[in-house]
C-alpha cells in the first residue's frame, strides 16, 4: 500500500501526470486486469491514494526508482 509520504515523495520526483508515466510501464509490459484489459490511469490514481494492488504499485515504485537514479546522475553531471 502506498502511504501519504509514497505519495508525496513519488510526485516530488514526477510532479503532475505521474500516471500516464506509469500507465505507459504497465501497458509495456503487457499488465492487464482480471478482465483482460489494460490498466486504466484512474485505476492508477486510485492506488496512489491507497488503494491496495501489487502489480501496480510495484510499476510505480519501479519508475520511480528509476527516476531518482536519472535524477542523481543529473546532479553529479552538473557538479563537474
Amino acid at each position: 500500500m502506498i502511504t501519504k509520504e509514497d505519495k508525496e515523495n513519488i510526485k516530488a520526483v514526477f510532479g503532475g501526470r505521474y500516471s500516464t508515466k506509469i500507465k505507459k510501464l504497465l501497458d509495456a509490459k503487457g499488465c492487464k486486469n482480471r478482465d483482460g484489459n489494460f490498466y486504466t490511469a484512474n485505476m492508477i490514481r486510485h492506488v496512489m491514494n491507497g488503494k491496495e494492488h501489487d502489480v501496480i504499485e510495484a510499476a510505480i515504485f519501479e519508475i520511480y526508482e528509476k527516476r531518482k537514479k536519472i535524477i542523481k546522475y543529473r546532479k553529479e553531471l552538473l557538479r563537474r
